[in-house]
């Protein structure tokens, strides 16, 4: 089909990621702005599903055309973060000045970058020119065809296509652990370097091979011809049929009948993939080839004295294929993506090692807002000195990933303690996290709720009996555990001796006050954020329960900017609000409160079909107490 039929769509948080970033142009001064954008190509469309900040280029050649990336410099960075298998479509760059964009000038531009990448393998690129002037904003798609060196001006569409893109594809998770050798008094970083490109080339043998644990599929890096009729959607035929042969075990002694009845069952159900499919690398110690003639071993012995210190680097990628790809081609993709790690890694490592002192790294996993699919980045783990690396002292490191990323740069989404838990991995911790998921909000107006992850916090936990008093502590844990989920804070959610002793040390109880059984309010609660996490607090007043009514639009601005969990404390209560649904014309209203007055095990259903947690009207309030709210603010930081 013709470039000027192509259709490109791009998905609306992709848009909204890209005008957050241009909207803000100074005019009649060139931005200079270029990014790059990531999808999947088809013969008759493109999709966009992804975006990223170029940091390193050349000046444009001319007015009104994009930057030329720096690629020597650039891909190494795009290739650890993007997983392998979302392919870089185009890029998007701003200018004040309407432009019709000539094939010779974008040829100059895309040689010089990724067309000579072998890894860019589609024909047709993206080009999305935001124009930002005086009579408003513009913008224009191009597509250049990189066989024919031809341009054509087509429109774009917005569309929610992420979710259809996640359809079409298969998330591998790789793990390898790869020893590295390096001299003590090595006092540069040249041999990491030299030893992690060893290491790359070593991967790239026969000796190579992956198992696919949930399929029990060994694959080897071998040429096993041209046929490539299997593709990646064969492995989900052998993951239920493993399932069907376990269910059959577990029926064995059962009738026949009710055998069959079972089997039909699974059959007729979708198949329940998982967030990942685990991939171990092995390395072949022995060769496959016994025909090979025997020959004698030679020795060669070399007395020298050196130090070496040998460390073990954890090589965790993920990569993100469409299931139509060749089976066979899978162990060069996964070796590639080995590599981009490993040279990833010796860089960090060269960033943070100390003289002869080695820094040690590790590989995390991110899900972050906006992006359908995981991002990974590489953090030093220990500093050269053998000391861990405190997660405020890498501010600055973090904040690159930020602009890179195109994400909010008051926002802590990339601390190690923010990865992405695998379902393999299993829950961390006793609590139960947001069993809010799932309650079915809306039936008022506009619904807001809690921005990101909290574990539920109520009577009884911990081996602890606060019955009767505990209410208010415990909705101070709730808040604490959101900061501590969304990467604020590193402390652990305090206890009650800690928060009493917290209003002992700031002076507002006497020393007696600590292992008593008194109760504590929105003043306390916010006394002790403060003083335990740094967090402020506004403090909203109602004189009665009846008034609650009349607090939607406060409410419903503080959870679509701050998105943090509200305490809220009455009479001798205490609750948790995490949402509410407000219709700003009606004046109608629900709360959604999470009750830390449950005395129960973590059980989810108990919890919400004796609602425990879930949506509340009104006349959920004592109609004739006072309330105050403690409201949490985000705290500036990254």
């Amino acid at each position: 089909m013709e470039d000027e039929n192509m259709q490109v769509f791009i998905d609306y948080s992709i848009k909204q990621t890209l005008l957050q970033r241009t909207k803000n142009l100074e005019e009649g001064k060139d931005d200079n702005f270029l990014g790059y954008v990531f999808g999947e190509v088809f013969p008759n469309k493109i999709h966009i599903i992804g975006c990223a900040a170029c940091t390193e280029s050349h000046p444009p050649a001319k007015t009104g055309y994009p930057a030329v990336p720096d690629w020597k410099n650039e891909k190494s960075e795009l290739y650890s973060l993007i997983p392998n298998g979302i392919r870089l479509v185009g890029i998007h760059y701003s200018c004040v000045k309407p432009t019709n964009l000539e094939p010779c000038e974008l040829k100059k531009i895309f040689n010089g970058t990724f067309l000579k990448d072998a890894s860019v393998t589609n024909n047709s690129l993206v080009v999305l020119q935001h124009v930002n002037t005086s009579d408003g904003e513009r913008k224009r798609c191009f597509i250049y065809n990189k066989d024919l060196e031809s341009v054509s001006e087509c429109e774009w569409q917005e569309a929610s296509i992420q979710g259809e893109f996640l359809e079409k594809r298969i998330c591998f998770r790789v793990q390898a652990s790869i020893p590295l050798s390096v001299s003590k008094d090595q006092n540069d970083t040249s041999e990491i370097t030299n030893n992690i490109e060893k290491t790359c080339k070593e991967l790239d043998s026969t000796s190579t091979a992956f198992h696919i644990k949930d399929c029990k599929l060994l694959l080897k890096n071998v040429d096993h011809g041209s046929d490539e009729s299997e593709s990646c959607e064969s492995l989900l035929a052998r993951i239920e049929l493993g399932q069907e042969k376990l269910q059959s075990m577990h029926g064995s002694g059962k009738s026949k009948g009710k055998q069959k009845s079972a089997k039909s069952v699974s059959s007729s159900g979708s198949l329940k993939l998982k967030d990942v499919l685990d991939v171990r690398y092995l390395y072949q110690l022995t060769d496959n080839n016994k025909d090979e003639e025997a020959f004698v071993p030679v020795i060669q012995y070399r007395k020298e004295a050196k130090s070496k210190t040998i460390c073990n680097l954890a090589l965790d990628v993920v990569l993100n294929l469409s299931r139509d790809t060749p089976l066979k081609s899978l162990p060069k993709l996964f070796i590639s993506a080995l590599c981009s790690q490993l040279r990833k890694m010796a860089s960090v490592m060269a960033q943070f090692s100390k003289g002869s002192s080695l820094a040690l790294v590790k590989a995390h996993h991110f899900k972050l807002p906006g992006f359908c699919h995981l991002v990974t980045a590489v953090y030093p783990s220990i500093k050269g000195d053998g000391e861990p690396i405190e997660d405020d002292k890498l501010a600055s490191y973090r904040l690159k990933l930020h602009k890179r990323l195109l994400l909010p740069e008051n926002r802590p989404l990339m601390r190690p303690s923010n990865r992405y838990q695998f379902e393999n991995d299993g829950q961390q911790g006793i609590y139960l996290t947001n069993p809010h998921t799932g309650l079915v909000g809306g039936v008022c107006g506009t619904v807001a709720v809690v921005d990101g992850t909290y574990s539920y916090h109520h009577y009884m936990q911990d081996n602890f009996n606060d019955d009767g008093w505990g209410c208010a502590y415990r909705s101070l844990q709730t808040i604490a555990s959101w900061f501590a989920h969304q990467g604020y804070t590193s402390k652990p959610v305090p206890s009650h001796h800690e928060i009493q002793q917290a209003l002992v040390d700031l002076q507002d109880k006497g020393k007696e006050f600590v292992g008593s059984r008194q109760w504590i309010g929105s003043f306390e609660v916010s006394m002790c954020l403060e003083h335990l996490l740094g967090v402020t607090s506004k403090i909203m007043f109602v004189s009665t329960g009846a008034e609650m009514r009349t607090k939607g639009r406060d409410l419903l601005h503080h959870f679509q900017t701050q998105g943090t969990p509200i305490m809220i404390g009455g009479g001798v209560l205490a609750h948790t609000i995490l949402g509410v649904d407000f219709n700003d014309q009606t004046g109608d209203i629900r709360f959604l409160i999470l009750d830390p007055h449950y005395t129960g095990g973590e059980d989810l259903k108990v919890i919400l079909d004796k609602g425990w947690c879930g949506w509340k009207g009104p006349d959920f309030w004592n109609q004739q107490v006072h309330y105050n709210m403690c409201m949490p603010q985000r705290p500036d930081m990254i």
